[in-house]
């Protein structure tokens, strides 16, 4: 009985190179996953921050129609924060020395991530906070 002698493309020269593009997307499909997930919260925090700068600007533009009352001020913005995904955790007035103020609001936004946000050990990782102030008018 004769046998056919087959090739076998993972151990010829095609099959080498073969192996080696299998490995090189694999690879690229890995460290690409893992970019995404790990630079999230990153990319979150920069445009997060940009908010924050916008939005505590505009709050001071609007507090001293106000009479410095943060809450209202912070009430007239809900709707644009809500839009834009973010949580208002704190605006408040601080002094930074006698008769110096700042207004200094802190929000919040969650990264967007594929999985490992459910993992409990990047829990927070994940819940991007960010503090922006400006000098009072």
């Amino acid at each position: 009985m004769d046998t056919i002698n087959r090739p076998n493309i993972w151990t010829d020269d095609r099959g080498q190179a073969l192996s080696f593009v299998v490995k090189t997307v694999l690879a690229v499909g890995i460290v690409a996953l893992l970019l995404f997930e790990f630079g999230a919260p990153v990319i979150t925090a920069i445009t997060l921050d940009n908010d924050a700068q916008n939005l505590v600007q505009d709050m001071n533009l609007q507090l001293e129609n106000a009479d410095y009352d943060v809450k209202s001020v912070a009430a007239k913005f809900e709707p644009q924060i809500e839009e834009a995904g973010i949580e208002l955790r704190n605006a408040e007035i601080v002094e930074t020395d006698p008769n110096e103020f700042v207004l200094r609001i802190t929000i919040a936004k969650p990264a967007r991530s594929m999985f490992a946000d459910r993992i409990s050990v990047f829990e927070d990782f994940y819940d991007v906070e960010v503090t922006a102030e400006t000098p009072l008018r």
